[in-house]
């Protein structure tokens, strides 16, 4: 409903390893659509996105608390890894993997999830291309090799879009990792989600499996 309030607290899990759980405060003016995403969409922002544009007061506050979050988690999570995604409402999906050791990009992979003639027409990941060392960021087409600070900082882009015309999403995962951040045109019903999308996060290196749902 419209104006309405919700504060909503999930108590978070110890591991530092493994697939991000959600958790924190989710602050919403309204739930509208999209199976029940919190948003915020109204206040702040005045204009479209970028320079000069304002995060909403308690989504900035959600960003200032990963940031501190993340600033002590880092001490003991200096290799780390994680799978970003793009999905389709029709089907379709890519992930990049991203492996970050002492603040600096080691290796990025990319994967499309589409029909595998092998598979009978079925749906099947596959495997694109894998950087490491100098070929690092060599191929286009896939989000760039970010560390936690600069996917935050780019979260904080993404929710200087006017929360008059978008739907905005945060939601920050364990160790404040940004699990969710986006924003969705007003009354958009396809493949309108722009953003961040962490499916998995980990205190440990890239292994070599397929991403999985």
């Amino acid at each position: 409903m419209a104006g309405a309030v919700e504060i909503r607290t999930v108590a978070a899990h110890a591991s530092p390893v493994g697939r991000v759980r959600r958790y924190g405060i989710f602050l919403a003016l309204a739930i509208l659509g999209c199976g029940g995403s919190l948003t915020v969409p109204d206040g702040g922002s005045t204009g479209s996105g970028g320079a000069g544009a304002m995060v909403p007061a308690a989504l900035e506050a959600q960003l200032y608390a990963a940031r501190q979050t993340w600033m002590v988690s880092k001490t003991s999570c200096t290799v780390y890894s994680y799978d970003r995604r793009m999905t389709s409402v029709f089907g379709g999906a890519s992930s990049t993997q991203v492996e970050i050791q002492n603040d600096r990009a080691t290796r990025r992979r990319y994967w499309t999830y589409a029909m595998r003639a092998e598979l009978d027409g079925g749906y099947g990941w596959m495997l694109s291309w894998d950087e490491t060392g100098s070929e690092l960021d060599i191929h286009d087409g896939a989000y760039p090799a970010y560390s936690i600070e600069q996917l935050l900082a780019e979260c904080e882009t993404i929710l200087t879009q006017d929360p008059t015309q978008n739907q905005l999403v945060l939601t920050i995962g364990e160790g404040g990792v940004p699990s969710t951040c986006s924003y969705r045109p007003n009354g958009c019903a396809d493949d309108c989600t722009s953003g961040i999308e962490i499916a998995s996060f980990a205190c440990v290196p890239l292994t070599d499996a397929a991403p999985s749902f």
